[in-house]
C-alpha cells in the first residue's frame, strides 16, 4: 500500500508525520538538490510571485507544485 506523502517546509519532528502512517517529503531538499533550480525560480515568478521576494521561499513554492503533494505542512516562524 502506497503512503499518502506530506511535504514540509522546514525543520520538524519527522516522527510525527511517520506516526500518522504519511510518508514525508522534504521540500527544503526538492528544491536545493535540483538541478533546475534557476527554472523553480523562475517558474514561482510566473505564477506571480514578485522577483524581490527570497529566492529560497521561491524554490520551496515551485517544489511544492513539481512534488504534487496534497498536504504541506508549513513552518512559518523558527526557534
Amino acid at each position: 500500500m502506497k503512503r499518502e506523502i506530506v511535504a514540509f517546509t522546514s525543520t520538524i519532528p519527522v516522527e510525527v508525520v511517520f506516526a500518522s502512517g504519511r510518508a514525508p517529503l522534504d521540500l527544503n531538499n526538492l528544491f536545493i538538490s535540483s538541478t533546475k533550480k534557476n527554472f523553480f525560480i523562475a517558474q514561482a515568478e510566473a505564477a506571480g510571485l514578485p522577483r524581490n521576494l527570497c529566492s529560497w521561499i521561491k524554490g520551496i513554492y515551485a517544489a511544492a507544485l513539481k512534488s504534487n503533494v496534497k498536504k504541506v505542512i508549513g513552518v512559518l516562524e523558527g526557534d
